[in-house]
């Protein structure tokens, strides 16, 4: 079973165009997810304390993927973005809230994920960044 962190706070900083996603929590190794337009794709930041996964996915698939999701609850993740190395899993939940598993893809024995919660007043500050 895995352990969703929750990301309930929602910042957009309109000099830098980065939309960031916390727990709240004030420590060295708070959640964050952070977003960011460049061009024709979306720069992505995932970390947990000092460890962080990066990765650049096409916007225009990402933004579909999110504008067709359906609830789907005990599902941990309903579709996926990227490529072979770099990815992010998304599933949509029947409250609102979505499934977001940035996920490194190092070879055929593993894998490093984050699994985050965000919740239904970040799913909504998310949709309305990509314009969805």
């Amino acid at each position: 079973m895995r352990d969703y962190l929750p990301l309930g706070e929602t910042l957009l900083d309109t000099d830098t165009g980065i939309l960031s996603f916390t727990s709240g929590e004030k420590s060295i190794f708070m959640p964050r997810l952070n977003l960011r337009r460049e061009g024709e794709n979306v720069a992505i930041s995932a970390g947990f304390g000092p460890v962080e996964i990066a990765m650049r996915l096409r916007y225009a698939e990402l933004a579909r993927i999110i504008s067709h999701l359906t609830p789907v609850d005990g599902l941990g993740a309903a579709r996926q973005v990227g490529n072979g190395q770099v990815s992010i899993m998304l599933g949509l939940q029947t409250d609102g809230s979505m499934l977001v598993r940035p996920m490194l893809i190092l070879d055929s024995s593993g894998h490093v994920v984050y699994n985050f919660q965000l919740t239904t007043a970040s799913t909504t500050a998310l949709r309305q960044w990509l314009g969805v």
